[in-house]
């Protein structure tokens, strides 16, 4: 609970996003406790509370019960969390089957389901658009140096390595040329993108090229050890640009 209470603050500054953080025995009951919370708040239901916590809930709140299931519970006399305890398993079960039975696990708070670590995504990517069209390669250069330093903040947030460069120019007349090589090993630092990004951008560049804009792509990406932690919160959650 105190971590959450330590991760909200930062999640609304630095990514605008109003979290709702649910506590609770198992994975569906946290994601209920979530939807009880404020925008900016912490909702903890103790397990000695869960049976008063579910028994006046709609039954459409339960996993596993769409509308046609929920109009069939309704059929046979539960319209709410508590009227399907009331049933009883041998009612769910001779009018859902095993359906049936499982919702009724759910509607006692028991969820076997497993919490399932999210895949890293598959590149990250950053752009950025000049104010002012350019052809000078030091601008450019220099744009390259601060689209590295923001993706080597964003791979160590996540433990990644990035095995794939891709330079992107934005031209003026809508046309895009890509560059991209594939490393003989994987970078993290910032430096190591700036120094790849800066070899694309050099490779077959004609002099006065006029570029609104450009962006950089890491793909290829592991995870540092080889691991599948859990993603950080303030990680990529995919290929994305900055403007």
């Amino acid at each position: 609970e105190h971590i959450a209470e330590r991760l909200l603050p930062r999640a609304a500054a630095e990514l605008d996003l109003p979290l709702r953080v649910g506590i609770a025995p198992s994975k569906f009951l946290a994601r209920l406790a979530a939807e009880e919370a404020g925008a900016g708040a912490v909702y903890r239901l103790k397990g000695a509370d869960t049976s008063a916590f579910l028994a006046p809930l709609p039954v459409s709140r339960l996993p596993r019960v769409g509308a046609k299931t929920a109009a069939r519970l309704r059929e046979i006399g539960a319209e709410t969390v508590g009227e399907i305890l009331a049933l009883g398993a041998s009612v769910l079960e001779a009018k859902l089957g095993n359906h049936g039975l499982a919702i009724l696990e759910m509607a006692r708070g028991q969820d076997r389901s497993p919490v399932r670590v999210a895949a890293h995504p598959q590149s990250i990517g950053r752009e950025a658009t000049f104010e002012v069209p350019s052809a000078e390669p030091e601008r450019e250069a220099e744009t390259i140096g601060q689209l590295a330093v923001s993706l080597a903040n964003a791979m160590e947030r996540q433990g990644l390595r990035a095995g794939r460069v891709a330079l992107r120019l934005f031209g003026v007349d809508g046309a895009t040329t890509t560059r991209s090589i594939t490393l003989r090993g994987e970078i993290t630092e910032a430096g190591e993108i700036y120094r790849v990004g800066l070899e694309l951008l050099q490779r077959g560049s004609a002099a006065g090229q006029v570029h609104r804009g450009l962006g950089i792509t890491l793909a290829g990406l592991k995870r540092m050890g080889g691991d599948e932690r859990q993603l950080d919160l303030f990680g990529e959650r995919g290929t994305g640009g900055q403007r």
